[in-house]
């Protein structure tokens, strides 16, 4: 009952508790899942020890010595359902979310290049474009829309906000999911567009009215609408090119979204040749990718992770099989002597570790699952988005894995108790 309180109360917690508040859920539904398994540990070995009972002679004996060890076995399943339910849910969410992000920042890819002082891979709030820089990109063939833009940071009770000032015919992420109405609100500078993980943290909602320290004055604004949007610097806030460089004092723009008639690349090659060193020319797909950098290098950190634990799993696998075949020399002594083979002892300890394997990866394919949409509430609290639970083939691979972690585990052993020499064995103590 416990366990199954735990796990209820997982998806509760994710459900309604907002920001990183919302790690906490995923460690409680994995403290469910063990009290279950803990619970069920009858049904578990009972069903490990039946999956070997049709293999033959070996599998009987399989069976017979699963269940003599009814504690040892269920620890063994355990280390492979937790190698693969941390597998499956971990990659699983982790591809949701990166493929959740690209879509949220799919508008930046519309536009066909981009001219900013600062690289792809991070927010153009950097030096305003130069002068000469704008005249250059307006003189070069090709380029037959330009929209200004501009990023700055700023401190609003504390916090620190990326805002983003936009102008009519952009592509920016903040007007992307805008109603018509709340578009040309903003644009007309009526009000501004939060976060909503900005408005939770300014405890507002639309409608409301916020202080916005400026260095011309503190200008009272109306929040228009509240959107989702990765979460970057304390929260981030849309507001009119006009009235950021007004307010802010800052004429110009920080980046410049370049409409092209013709061969995007061919243009490219001509603002390079045309535009100085320091300045970036870039595509809308650069522009993306750039953007959701930070959120692949996380993710690719978290599988590498993932797989010391497969690694942590077969060494603990290897273990302990090999602590069972030495505490039962003796044993298998006997069988030798009564006329048991070598190839029967091997496939005996391989049976054993393939049921382990096959239970195992079942059980952890069915937590994996459970995990990876409970991550995918949780990663979407995190990050600002919502993470939208997508369920992949690819995740049979894991149980295959589970099995390749059986077998790995379990070849010295078996290799040992068929070279074990009868005579020394039935000596053992």
């Amino acid at each position: 009952m416990f366990g199954v309180l735990a796990v209820a109360g997982s998806f509760l917690f994710a459900v309604n508790v907002d920001g990183q508040l919302t790690l906490g859920a995923g460690a409680l539904f994995m403290f469910g899942v063990v009290a279950l398994c803990v619970g069920a540990t009858g049904p578990i070995v009972s069903i490990t020890a039946a999956v070997p009972r049709r293999w033959g002679g070996a599998g009987r004996l399989a069976t017979a010595t699963i269940e003599r060890a009814p504690r040892r076995i269920w620890a063994t399943v355990m280390t492979i359902v937790i190698a693969v339910g941390v597998s499956v849910g971990v990659s699983g969410s982790l591809t949701n979310m990166t493929d959740s992000a690209a879509e949220s920042l799919s508008s930046l890819a519309d536009t066909d290049l981009y001219v900013s002082m600062t690289s792809p891979d991070a927010i153009p709030s950097g030096p305003i474009v130069p002068a000469s820089v704008d005249d250059a990109v307006r003189a070069t063939p090709g380029v037959s829309r330009i929209v200004e833009g501009q990023w700055a940071y700023a401190t609003i009770d504390g916090e620190t906000v990326s805002i983003q000032g936009v102008a009519d015919g952009s592509n920016a992420v903040t007007l992307a999911s805008l109603s018509d109405d709340i578009r040309s609100g903003v644009l007309a500078g009526d009000g501004v567009v939060l976060s909503k993980a900005l408005g939770t943290t300014l405890g507002v909602s639309e409608g409301d009215s916020i202080d916005l320290p400026t260095p011309t004055g503190v200008q009272n604004v109306r929040v228009l609408d509240l959107v989702d949007y990765i979460n970057a610097a304390g929260g981030t806030m849309a507001i009119s090119l006009d009235s950021m460089q007004r307010w802010y004092d800052r004429p110009g723009a920080t980046y410049l979204e370049i409409g092209v008639d013709g061969d995007v690349a061919a243009v490219q090659d001509s603002l390079r040749a045309a535009l100085p060193p320091e300045a970036f020319v870039y595509t809308g797909a650069a522009a993306l990718e750039g953007t959701s950098a930070a959120i692949r290098q996380s993710g690719a950190l978290a599988i590498a992770l993932q797989w010391i634990v497969a690694l942590v799993a077969a060494v603990a696998l290897l273990n302990t099989l090999t602590l069972s075949v030495l505490e039962r020399r003796r044993e298998l002594g006997v069988l030798r002597a009564m006329g048991g083979g070598r190839g029967t002892l091997a496939r005996m300890v391989l049976a054993e570790a393939l049921s382990v394997g096959i239970v195992g990866g079942v059980l952890g394919l069915i937590i994996g699952a459970g995990l990876q949409y409970l991550s995918t509430l949780i990663l979407g609290a995190s990050i600002g988005i919502p993470v939208a639970y997508t369920a992949s083939w690819s995740v049979l691979l894991y149980g295959l894995v589970a099995l390749g972690l059986s077998l790995l585990g379990s070849a010295p052993p078996a290799v040992h108790a068929s070279r074990l020499n009868i005579v020394d064995a039935i000596a053992a103590d």
